[in-house]
């Protein structure tokens, strides 16, 4: 029986050597660990980092053809609006022809025209009276010439009447065309006032439209500068933690492999089982012989 232990525990010994052996030779590589601990430090580094603040721009304002744009479109309406003031007040002027005074357009021109004319009749008058009297007073007698005084004076007044009535009838066509001219200049000078306002608003309108076009441009060109500065910020910011990452897939990718390694084998266990082996050898072998197998105490 004795023999039996003793093999028994020489399988052990040398099963618990070998699995000891193996077990030394299977030990993590130096890299990884000497690449775990860089990594820790380099993470234990950037988690003492202090916050780190953005102190530039992040949206673009309105570029200086938007803010004139803007500066347009709340002032430049009244200038268009005055024009449409003027046009209406002007409108507002006309007259209707039933009410209107031609007195200051015939005047002037009876003044120019009839007066003349009724000095010259009244020259005309004088000097066939004078005529008359100085050439009938002997021939004839005063009835004759009575009568003749009297003839000229009719036709004297019929002639002062009639250029009086033509005057007044030419001063009133006059008048009147007159004033529709001038009914017709301020109608017109009107609707030039409403067609500048109109002008002057469809430039403003489209000046602005033009200004919030290429203002919309280098606003958008700025905030694409500014967009650019904030992600070189991150960029630089994030650096180191950037750089972390492929030693960390690194580490998992060696630890993964190490993983799927055969497992370590425990010495002792090995050991146990061996000595197991044996005994188990010994005692089959000696059951078959009938009785011959080791005796109590021996």
């Amino acid at each position: 029986m004795s023999e039996v232990w003793a093999a028994a525990t020489v399988a052990a010994g040398a099963s618990y050597y070998s699995a000891k052996e193996s077990n030394k030779a299977k030990k993590r590589p130096g890299y990884i660990t000497e690449g775990e601990r860089f990594a820790v430090d380099r993470a234990t580094e950037i988690a003492d980092r202090p916050y780190q603040a953005f102190t530039g721009s992040r949206i673009a304002g309105l570029s200086e053809n938007e803010r004139t744009a803007s500066q347009l479109a709340r002032t430049g309406q009244w200038e268009a609006r005055n024009y449409l003031t003027e046009a209406g007040k002007r409108v507002s002027e006309l007259e209707d022809f039933d009410r209107s005074d031609l007195s200051g357009y015939m005047n002037p021109y009876t003044d120019a025209v009839l007066q003349p004319q009724l000095r010259e009749a009244n020259r005309a008058y004088e000097r066939n009276r004078s005529s008359l009297l100085n050439s009938k007073a002997g021939a004839w007698g005063g009835d004759r010439v009575a009568f003749e005084a009297s003839e000229l004076n009719r036709q004297h007044g019929e002639l002062i009447t009639d250029i009086t009535a033509r005057a007044h009838s030419e001063a009133f066509d006059r008048a009147t065309q007159l004033w529709s001219q001038d009914q017709d200049r301020q109608l017109r000078a009107a609707d030039a006032l409403r067609t500048v306002g109109g002008d002057v608003a469809r430039l403003n309108r489209e000046q602005i439209q033009d200004l919030m076009a290429t203002g919309g441009i280098e606003r958008l060109l700025k905030q694409a500068e500014l967009d650019f500065d904030y992600a070189q910020f991150l960029e630089n910011r994030d650096w180191s933690i950037a750089n972390l990452q492929p030693l960390l897939q690194a580490l998992g990718t060696a630890q993964a492999g190490e993983r799927n390694k055969k497992p370590e084998v425990d010495p002792m266990a090995q050991a146990l089982g061996a000595a197991s082996t044996v005994a188990g050898m010994y005692f089959a072998s000696t059951s078959g012989t009938g009785g011959s197998g080791p005796k109590a105490g021996g």
